[in-house]
Formats: C-alpha cells, sequence, structure tokens
C-alpha cells in the first residue's frame, strides 16, 4: 500500500472512530436519560401502587359492606316473607279453627239450652212433687197429728180465798204429743203494771197427751188470794194477776210447735144493764180470765169491761 493511501485509510478510520465514538456518547446520553427516565417512572410506581391499592381496599370496603347491607336485605325480606307466610297461615287456621269454634258454639249452645229448659222443666216436676208431697204430710199432719191447746185458768170456786189456780191442757188431735210448759204467775199492780211479791212458776215436761188421755190439768196454790172488789164503782180496783208463758209440742210426725200465752185475771164483777140492740136488762160479768192471747191485753181488756161498766151505770 502507498503511503497516501495509508494516511488516507487512517483518516478515514480516524473519522469512522470518531463518529462511532460520537454514537456511543449519544447512545450513552440517551440511556442514561432513558436511564433516569425510567428511574423517575419506578421511582413512581410505588405511589401509584399504594394509591392503587388504597382504591382497591376502599373499593373492597365499600364491596363488603355492599354485601352485608345486601344480606342485610336479604335477611329482611326474608323475614318479613316468613312473617307474612306465618300470619296467612295464621289467619288461615284462625278463620279454620273459627269455623270449627262456631259450629261446636251453636251445637253447645244448643245442648246448654236444651239441658237448661230440661233442668227447668225437672225442677218444676220436683217443686210440684215437693208441694203435693207437702200437702199431703200437712193433710196427714192436720188430720193424724197431735194438736194441743189450753184451756183458760180455772178457779177452785170451793175455795173461799180462791188460791188454787188450775191451767187444763188438752191434746185434741190423734197422733201423740209430748208437752213442755213453763209459766209464771205474778201479781201485779193495775196503775204501773208493776210487780208485787215473787213470782211463782209453774212447769211440767215431757207430758205425753194421747188420745186415750188428751187431757192435763197442772195446779198451783196462790200464797195470796186472788184480787176481789166489792164496788162496781171501784172496779177494776188496784192489783191484778198475770200468767205468761209458753209450751212446746211434738205432733207425732217430727215438727214442733211453740205457743206462747199471757192470762190476766182482773176481779170479778156482776152487774146488770141495758141490752145492746134492744130492750129490757142483761146481766153482765165484768173481771176474771182474759182469752190467753200471746201478749197481754191489759189495756183492751180494761177497755171492754170499762164499756160494760159504763153499759151498766145506764140504768133505767
Amino acid at each position: 500500500m502507498f503511503p497516501h493511501q495509508f494516511r488516507r485509510l487512517v483518516e478515514l478510520l480516524r473519522t469512522q472512530l470518531g463518529s462511532i465514538q460520537e454514537a456511543v456518547h449519544e447512545n450513552a446520553s440517551a440511556t442514561r436519560e432513558a436511564q433516569e427516565s425510567e428511574n423517575i417512572k419506578w421511582s413512581e410506581i410505588p405511589r401509584v401502587i399504594a394509591s392503587s391499592i388504597e382504591v382497591l381496599q376502599n373499593s373492597a370496603a365499600a364491596y363488603a359492606e355492599r354485601q352485608q347491607a345486601n344480606r342485610q336485605q336479604e335477611l329482611l325480606i326474608s323475614t318479613q316473607e316468613r312473617t307474612a307466610r306465618w300470619t296467612r297461615n295464621a289467619a288461615i287456621a284462625a278463620m279454620f279453627y273459627g269455623a270449627i269454634a262456631a259450629g261446636q258454639g251453636v251445637l253447645m249452645w244448643r245442648t246448654y239450652t236444651e239441658i237448661q229448659s230440661q233442668t227447668k222443666a225437672a225442677e218444676c216436676t220436683a217443686k210440684a212433687a215437693q208441694d203435693q208431697a207437702t200437702l199431703m204430710r200437712q193433710q196427714l199432719v192436720g188430720t193424724e197429728g197431735a194438736y194441743v191447746i189450753l184451756d183458760d185458768p180455772g178457779v177452785d170456786t170451793t175455795d173461799p180465798a180462791m188460791r188454787r189456780i188450775t191451767i187444763g191442757v188438752q191434746n185434741t188431735g190423734i197422733a201423740t204429743g209430748t208437752v213442755d210448759f213453763s209459766a209464771i204467775i205474778q201479781k201485779m199492780s193495775i196503775r204501773d203494771e208493776k210487780p208485787i211479791g215473787e213470782q211463782l212458776p209453774l212447769n211440767f215436761s215431757g207430758k205425753k197427751l194421747s188420745k186415750q188421755n188428751p187431757d192435763y190439768s197442772p195446779h198451783v196454790e196462790l200464797p195470796w188470794p186472788l184480787p176481789t172488789v166489792s164496788d162496781l164503782n171501784l172496779w177494776p180496783g188496784s192489783e191484778m194477776v198475770r200468767i205468761e208463758g209458753q209450751y212446746t209440742y211434738d205432733d207425732g210426725f217430727g215438727d214442733k210447735t211453740t205457743q206462747k200465752f199471757c192470762y190476766l185475771w182482773l176481779p170479778q164483777m156482776q152487774f146488770d144493764g141495758p141490752t145492746a140492740g134492744g130492750p129490757g136488762r142483761t146481766v153482765y160479768h165484768a173481771g176474771g180470765w182474759s182469752n190467753g192471747d200471746a201478749y197481754c191485753p191489759l189495756k183492751a181488756m180494761k177497755r171492754y169491761f170499762s164499756e160494760h161498766r159504763d153499759q151498766a151505770s145506764q140504768k133505767n
């Protein structure tokens, strides 16, 4: 090779090497810039990733919340549907059982009404039978039972002092009656009806009076004479005698009857006076024993005898 050719080759090589070096330098610069750009991009990646992760977390939380809300909504809807179905079924069952109960109620009411009617009919029948039995028993007792009455007290007229008092007890029925008798004899003041002296008892019990022996006459001896008045104008005087008590007897059919009695003694008087409602005169008797009412009728008795005394004073 010639020298000039060698120089030209060296220059050419130098030019080519310069170009290559410049290209390498440019490539290195470009590579550095690209690397720096890439580094910048990679430095941004964590922030982007973190942001994306946060977004994803938020999205996941939101999704989870929506899922929870959806599940709660589905549970609420399911509960409401079950409640609606239960309510419907309960309503159907209630209507069904209500219809059955209504039918049974009507049947029970009819049965109750029928039983009540039968009960009333039975009660009426029983009452009628009882009334009939009571009537028959009353008729039987009235016709066959014992019936005890008292006779007015008697005074032994053979005794001038009239101290012996007798009371007659008589069974006018058929069955045997058992009699308990209790009485008190008391002298009293007519003016204020206060007792004078001691009481005298006259009692007996368990006395049986039959159809064969119907009478019993207990007596008592008075320690003082019965009061008397000699002047009609002074009648009834100042003293009287009261016999008061009660007796109980069994009628022979298990029933017991109690009767109270009261007798009053006022001095006896005899006088004549105008005949009531007609001509002539009538002999009247005042005083003696009253009629044995349940309560002592002193005022009525005095008024009655006063009327007779007034009639006696109207002498023609």
